[in-house]
């Protein structure tokens, strides 16, 4: 009976261990960084949209003929942001009141700021701000 034997190699040597958990702790820190400012700027890049489409609504109801309704044009730009931002943090001015002192063909600016909006993920970054503050501005025609 013939007896089969098997060879065993020896394993190679392995200088290079942990080579690859010490690059990731390198490089993790710059990925987290990167995500995370990316993140941020989404959320703040949606806010100011949110803000922008909220003075545009506002200056629209502003206006045309009984577009306000009863309310301020700081309460239709407050009502029309949404969720995205707190609408305490909303402040919006006109400069001309369509319905009383504007005619036809006369503009009015409708200029908003949301003060303080915070960060969606707080970056850990000393010294890196952890609110800003948004600006919105639309100009339109008074129609009636």
């Amino acid at each position: 009976m013939r007896t089969i034997r098997r060879i065993r190699r020896a394993p190679a040597p392995n200088n290079d261990r942990g080579a690859a958990m010490v690059e990731f702790a390198l490089v993790l820190p710059i990925l987290l960084l990167l995500t995370l400012g990316i993140i941020n700027f989404g959320y703040l890049f949606g806010q100011n949209l949110a803000l922008n489409q909220a003075v545009r609504e506002g200056a629209r109801a502003a206006v045309v003929a009984n577009g306000l309704q009863g309310v301020t044009v700081q309460e239709k730009v407050a009502g029309a942001v949404g969720g995205m931002i707190p609408t305490s943090a909303v402040t919006a001015t006109a400069d001309t009141d369509c319905a009383t002192t504007a005619g036809v063909g006369q503009t009015l600016t409708v200029a908003a700021e949301a003060k303080d909006t915070q960060l969606l993920v707080p970056m850990p970054i000393p010294g890196f701000p952890t609110s800003f503050d948004l600006t919105a501005e639309a100009v339109f025609r008074c129609e009636f």
